[in-house]
């Protein structure tokens, strides 16, 4: 086995945003499975309401 040192691929400095996959899968794609997706997502809350929210912690009972 023999080693040489690593060389970047130049051409990793051109690549547009065209050629990289995209989250959008486009028109004709089949719909998201419920409860995925961006819409989905909660919105940001303070860490004292997640706390809040969260069930009793492990090892407290």
């Amino acid at each position: 086995m023999t080693s040489r040192p690593f060389e970047p691929n130049p051409r990793l400095d051109r690549i547009g945003d065209e050629e990289i996959a995209a989250a959008d899968p486009g028109p004709g794609a089949p719909p998201s499975a419920p409860g995925f997706g961006p819409e989905a997502e909660e919105p940001d809350r303070p860490e004292a309401d997640r706390a809040a929210d969260e069930e009793d912690p492990p090892g407290r009972r």
